[in-house]
């Protein structure tokens, strides 16, 4: 037998072990277990590819970058799940075993995401000879028709199921703000006035405020399939592959978050489609598609001015969005550079000058200190010490005897509410460099501590899946339409059919389609195969979504929230389409 067949052979036996051990080791997680036998599934898939495969060597950069990635995904799953590596192992044996453990999940986890990586790099490498030429006429008809069929069944859906549409505790305190007149930015201001501005044409036209909310929910259905359909189009323009353009299709058309978040009364929702509408347009211009096509540049400048607008982190990432643009296209786009900047300043004016002047309240600042919050409260949680001077200074904006039953490590709402009531925040506000030498001194004293409190406050987002309560779920949506003085109602009694319907996508095989840290991985391979074919702008549709990811790491009030990574999910199909697309040479 042949030295290289035999090395095969005990490659694809050693990496069986290693799924097989991974995958029966974290059977015990509380994540979902679903998207930890798809890395595995897809990994022995990959090594059927081995003997093609050899035919191809990987260059020295390409297996660092694969082995950096690999590393790094192998840790975040051993990170993410270390509740299953107790330190309280008695004697010698049982240091033993622990470390061995975690030593074994480490290199499992390593094997199965480096052949992915392997894989990755096979498919890359490869020439497309086949140019498809995307026909222009079937392009248009492709996004009238697919616009029109997406938002006849979400609005289908709204009229014959959740009429007048979805309201939460968050849209009933905009429809209140509203209707007072006095404004908050804690909700995103400019979201409010596109609610105001539809309850005002629902009102007058109709009489009714359950109508202003069924008015809000018919635009919100039109942007969101509108900005479906034009990344529907998109991929067709640049692959000509009707099969992959109506599988696309097919994934807005039936996932039964795209139907029920299409009329859901949330500034993440029209956050999303904006996002979705400036990375699918940049790529088009960026790529020459749509260099000249005015409809594409007005749509590259309006989605960028409302992902700055409509959540309080789309300013950041968009910020961040722009360094990078600068650093990848300076010296061919200076035009569009230019642009991006100006969007940045005017944003920043209307986002802090304009409100100030319109007296509207920022939100306050507990409201952006999730994760400090947490993790000194896990401190005081485990009881570590604090002098007397820490205690006394944490006492004036919060109750510390109330922190061990209020704390909840996946959510910190609890723990805002706690020093909400205190309401005291202008001494947080006046004493920042107090607070701060706090923070940094606990956390030097108490690292493992900290990062115990930020992986359970964040760990949603960057691995696997977790459940995680969603709308749709049959036992939560029926308590969806909150109770309120205004006269909004739900006007159709039955939802038995839909539900059963979305409970399908609660099933373990479909659970992946809504976790989370799945797409975050999928960036990730994402970046790499735009990385291996050294195109900039299939690794620009990615860079948004990262720094999306990136500020709810530092900030998000819940662990594994669907709705904040909403615009994560919504561009995916581009993206991966973009990244993985092979190069012809």
């Amino acid at each position: 037998m042949k030295k290289e067949t035999i090395c095969a052979t005990v490659n694809k036996m050693l990496l069986a072990a290693a799924a097989v051990y991974w995958c029966v080791f974290l059977r015990k997680s509380d994540a979902r277990i679903e998207p930890y036998l798809l890395i595995a599934i897809l990994a022995l898939a990959g090594s059927a590819y081995v003997p093609t495969m050899r035919t191809v060597r990987e260059s020295k950069e390409s297996c660092i970058a694969a082995a950096a990635g690999s590393a790094l995904l192998s840790f975040v799953v051993v990170l993410a799940n270390f509740s299953l590596f107790p330190l309280d192992y008695n004697g010698l044996l049982g240091s033993f075993c622990r470390v061995m453990n975690l030593c074994l999940m480490l290199a499992s986890g390593y094997l199965l995401f480096r052949q992915i990586f392997r894989v990755i790099y096979w498919r890359m490498s490869s020439t497309d000879g086949r140019q498809r030429l995307a026909d222009p006429t079937v392009g248009k008809r492709l996004l009238v028709f697919s616009w029109l069929v997406l938002a006849s069944l979400y609005l289908a859906a709204l009229f014959l199921v959740f009429y007048p549409g979805l309201y939460t505790v968050d849209s009933i305190d905009q429809i209140e703000q509203i209707l007072s007149g006095t404004y908050t930015n804690h909700h995103p201001f400019y979201h409010t006035q596109l609610i105001r501005l539809c309850l005002m044409m629902g009102t007058s036209l109709f009489g009714s405020i359950n109508a202003g909310v069924a008015v809000y929910s018919v635009f919100s259905v039109l942007l969101l399939s509108g900005c479906f359909a034009y990344v529907i189009y998109t991929v067709f323009v640049f692959t000509g592959n009707r099969k992959l353009a109506l599988g696309i299709f097919a994934w807005y058309l039936l996932m039964p978050y795209h139907i029920t978040y299409s009329f859901t009364m949330w500034r993440d929702v029209p956050f999303a489609a904006a996002s979705t509408f400036f990375i699918t347009s940049s790529y088009r211009i960026l790529k020459g598609k749509g260099k000249r096509n005015r409809a594409d540049q007005f749509i590259w400048v309006l989605s960028g001015v409302s992902v700055c607008l409509l959540r309080s982190n789309g300013f950041l990432a968009f910020a961040a969005s722009v360094v990078v643009f600068a650093m990848l296209f300076w010296k061919d786009h200076k035009r569009m550079l230019l642009v991006l900047m100006a969007i940045l300043c005017g944003c920043f004016v209307l986002k802090h000058p304009v409100l100030k002047a319109l007296d509207v309240a920022q939100p306050d600042t507990i409201e952006s200190l999730s994760v400090p919050l947490q993790q000194i409260s896990r401190t005081v949680l485990e009881g570590k010490p604090l002098t007397l001077e820490q205690r006394e200074l944490l006492n004036q904006v919060v109750d510390v005897d109330r922190i061990q039953e209020t704390y909840i490590g996946r959510i910190s709402d609890p723990m805002k509410t706690l020093v909400r009531e205190r309401n005291n925040q202008q001494y947080l506000s006046e004493h920042r460099l107090e607070f701060l030498k706090l923070y940094v001194s606990l956390g030097i004293r108490n690292p493992v501590v900290y990062l115990h409190a930020w992986v359970e406050q964040t760990k949603g987002y960057w691995n696997g899946g977790y459940s995680y309560w969603r709308w749709y779920d049959a036992k939560i949506a029926p308590h969806f339409w909150q109770e309120n003085p205004f006269g909004l109602e739900h006007s159709v009694a039955s939802q038995s059919l839909y539900l059963s319907y979305a409970s399908l996508f609660e099933t373990p095989l479909l659970q992946c389609v809504s976790c989370i840290g799945l797409y975050s991985w999928a960036l990730i391979f994402a970046v790499y195969a735009a990385w291996l074919k050294r195109d900039k702008e299939a690794f620009f549709t990615s860079v948004m979504p990262i720094m999306v990811i990136g500020t709810l790491l530092v900030a998000t009030p819940v662990h594994a929230e669907f709705r904040y990574a909403y615009s994560v999910i919504c561009v995916m199909p581009l993206i991966l389409t973009a990244s993985f697309k092979k190069k012809a040479f």
